[in-house]
């Protein structure tokens, strides 16, 4: 069974509206319906309060993660990419390292990036 799956059902054998559960959250509804659809996934926290607000086990919680396909360093991967016109996989090593430089320049300006490449 889906996590889109679990959250659904759980959610209605306790008679919630989707605006129920997202104000127990706290979060917004639409969130909750895309949980349900399978368009996005609860992150690990949010699926640990899903477990307290269904009065679930907590040993639970790696049940519902691998149903989520939990990626190994506990990071849940996106259901759908947040912005598919960014297409990083054509960039060039060059252009991508470049990138990469000037976003951790432009979060942390007070410290020296170098280039890993040639």
């Amino acid at each position: 069974m889906k996590i889109s799956d679990h959250i659904k059902l759980e959610r209605e054998q306790r008679g919630w509206t989707q605006a129920e559960l997202a104000g127990r959250m706290p979060i917004g509804q639409q969130t909750v319906s895309r949980w349900e659809r399978g368009k996005t996934r609860p992150n690990r926290d949010q699926v640990t309060r899903l477990l307290e607000l269904f009065e679930l086990d907590p040993d639970q919680l790696e049940v519902w993660l691998d149903h989520c396909d939990e990626s190994s360093d506990g990071a849940l991967p996106p259901a759908r990419p947040l912005n598919p016109d960014l297409a990083i996989g054509s960039l060039t090593a060059a252009d991508f390292e470049r990138i990469c430089r000037s976003l951790v320049k432009a979060l942390h300006p007070t410290v020296e990036v170098q280039r890993f490449g040639d």
